[in-house]
């Protein structure tokens, strides 16, 4: 019976395991998102800068 439960925790523990390693790697992805919208937004206000200086 003792058997059985530890096999049942040790099966919980990965669970719970792989379920952490998953949040970790949306986690990852929505920083690289963010990272990808901030070079976005870079990009996007050096352009408005060209042109703002090529207007005048």
């Amino acid at each position: 019976m003792t058997r059985i439960f530890l096999n049942h925790q040790i099966q919980l523990i990965q669970f719970n395991l792989e379920q952490f390693l998953n949040i970790l790697f949306v986690f990852k992805s929505n920083i690289n998102l963010n990272l990808n919208t901030l070079g976005l937004l870079k990009q996007s206000l050096s352009f408005q800068k060209y042109n703002a200086a090529h207007i005048v």
